[in-house]
């Protein structure tokens, strides 16, 4: 057989074929199981909102070397219905995942990416309202947790949460959602009757306390995968926290500061974000200076649009009062000095 040599015997094979078999047998079993363990690296960066996440969207995910950066701002707008179509499977407890929505607008293989979407907690942390599409979507932070599990469940996944001081947090992220759902919901047409329900213990109080959302992310993915970094340690060390963020995808930025972004300018005074009020709705529809004249010529009360508030110092410093233990927990559990940012 075979050009008429014929097969020799096991006993006929010389000890060198017998180790070049040994070896690339168990070369290819190597290569093999190598294969099976490599898994994409996603960092997945679930908010909070208000802790400077417009500029870390826009200047610092996508500038790091073979990083594919998914969501708001990126550089390919492609990617963006891909971060939609993810956060629809995350609030639906959707059957798809990862790797099997990301090929509709990438090559899956063993790159690094970054996910960055703080509707994640903003979902848990505002009054329920239904919206088309997202009828079942949950408002319990483990849920969600399990979720983002689920949907990343072929890649390498570590979880990145941003924070802000309470007494900064809770009013500022009040004016960012007081026209799309507080000043409609009973008990919260105020930022001081809000305040006063968080301090009480209302519903949304428990995603404020930053130690029991870092415990419940810790439970689900594990302690060396989720990461906590205070917006003021950013916004005071923005290099620092750009080299630890490419630590965990062994990757580099060349940027070393991060621009600011919707900064505020009177400090204790917040501005509600007026999308829904008639003048940026004029200014959408109309001619900046058609628009002008119209409102000029409406005169309309103030009142009836109202942009700014204050926070009493009393109720600032119950929100203090509130959270400085769980503070002081979260800073001996993540090995960052949160007294010196002002947490406790």
């Amino acid at each position: 057989m075979f050009g008429g040599g014929g097969l020799k015997s096991a006993a006929g094979i010389d000890k060198l074929s017998v180790k070049f078999i040994h070896e690339f047998l168990m070369r290819y079993n190597s290569n093999m199981s190598q294969n099976s363990q490599v898994k994409p690296k996603v960092l997945v960066h679930i908010g909070y909102p208000k802790t400077g996440t417009t500029s870390l969207q826009k200047h610092i995910f996508n500038s790091f070397d073979g990083v594919c950066y998914l969501g708001l701002y990126d550089r390919y707008g492609d990617l963006y219905k891909f971060e939609e179509s993810a956060i629809r499977c995350i609030y639906t407890e959707s059957s798809l995942s990862f790797d099997n929505e990301i090929g509709n607008f990438l090559d899956l293989d063993d790159g690094k990416y970054i996910f960055s979407e703080e509707n994640l907690l903003t979902e848990c942390m505002i009054p329920s309202r239904g919206r088309k599409g997202f009828e079942r979507r949950t408002q319990d932070i483990k849920t969600i947790l399990s979720n983002i599990k689920a949907f990343f469940s072929c890649a390498d996944v570590e979880i990145l949460i941003t924070i802000r001081k309470q007494r900064e947090m809770i009013p500022s992220f009040y004016a960012q959602h007081y026209h799309k759902r507080f000043k409609s919901t009973v008990g919260m047409e105020s930022a001081n009757s809000y305040i006063s329900t968080v301090l009480s213990g209302g519903a949304a109080a428990v995603y404020y306390d930053y130690n029991s959302v870092y415990d419940s992310a810790v439970d689900c993915f594990g302690a060396g995968k989720v990461k906590v970094m205070p917006m003021e340690m950013i916004s005071s060390d923005s290099k620092r926290f750009i080299q630890e963020v490419g630590g965990v995808l062994g990757t580099c930025s060349s940027l070393e500061l991060i621009p600011a972004e919707n900064v505020r300018k009177e400090k204790g005074v917040y501005r509600v974000d007026d999308i829904y009020n008639l003048e940026a709705v004029l200014k959408k529809l109309l001619n900046r200076n058609v628009s002008s004249v119209i409102l000029r010529n409406l005169r309309l009360p103030r009142s009836l649009f109202p942009t700014e508030f204050c926070v009493t110092e009393s109720l600032l410093s119950q929100i203090d009062c509130r959270f400085s233990t769980s503070n002081r927990e979260l800073s001996n559990k993540i090995g960052v000095g949160l007294d010196k940012y002002g947490y406790f």
